[in-house]
């Protein structure tokens, strides 16, 4: 019953979230590309994904135009990364002895997600034969300290994007491009971690630590080299990503 609230939930934040663009006030940034104002109407007229595709050759951009365009493109594409919609999705088929996080392993998508995509309420509840929606989710993390900004990409599509609220540990001295990988994926409910396989892993709080030693955690928690996001954009970065995924550093 938690998981499917926490779909619910998913579902409802990603369209209330776009729900809001339309209200969101960018009039004041001077000479506006004729793009910005073709995707502002069809906005109006809730055509997401062709807004998305307007916007999509903006999203590179350092200025106040790549903010917009990050903003609604990043939007319109977590819903279908985050939904059986996903463009590359695949099915597997669950065989004797396995188990979710066996599933999990073999497919490198983590247990909750697959929980997600599939409506499962507990790890165990498989049987021989059954189909399984799954999604390798070989995402990349860019950071753009400059910028107060965490992205997520599928190449060269950008998945969404998330406001960094503070950041400690030397992250915003960083002059140079470095690379790191996600070396864990926690879950805790009130301060307790609980293990990666367990059904309330779906529901738990996260944080996301790389391999460089930073951690990606709400201004809640406490860590020495903090890159704080709000809870709610942790939880939602922690269904995108899985250990090994490439984390760059941009200058």
């Amino acid at each position: 019953m938690k998981l499917i609230y926490l779909i619910l939930g998913v579902g409802v934040c990603c369209s209330g979230v776009m729900a809001t663009y339309a209200q969101d006030n960018f009039s004041h940034w001077p000479r506006r590309p004729q793009e910005f104002e073709q995707a502002q109407l069809l906005l109006s007229q809730q055509k997401w994904a062709e807004a998305a595709h307007a916007l999509q050759p903006f999203v590179r951009d350092t200025d106040n135009f790549g903010c917009e365009a990050r903003s609604v493109v990043g939007r319109t594409n977590i819903v279908r990364y985050l939904s059986r919609m996903h463009p590359y999705s695949s099915v597997y088929t669950v065989r004797q002895g396995d188990t979710l996080p066996k599933i999990a392993s073999k497919t490198q998508c983590p247990v909750d997600l697959l929980m997600l995509y599939n409506g499962l309420t507990t790890p165990s509840a498989l049987k021989i034969g059954q189909k399984l929606v799954f999604v390798d989710m070989l995402l990349r993390i860019e950071i753009y300290p400059s910028l107060n900004e965490l992205t997520v990409w599928d190449g060269d599509v950008l998945v969404t994007s998330y406001k960094i609220l503070s950041m400690k540990g030397g992250v915003e001295a960083q002059e140079d491009e470095r690379e790191v990988t996600v070396s864990s994926r926690e879950a805790y409910i009130q301060g307790k971690r609980i293990p990666d396989n367990s059904a309330q892993t779906s529901y738990a709080d996260k944080l996301i630590r790389f391999s460089n030693g930073f951690v990606v955690c709400s201004q809640m928690q406490k860590d020495k080299n903090p890159l704080c996001l709000s809870q709610k954009d942790i939880n939602e970065l922690a269904f995108l990503i899985r250990v090994g995924n490439v984390v760059v550093w941009k200058p």
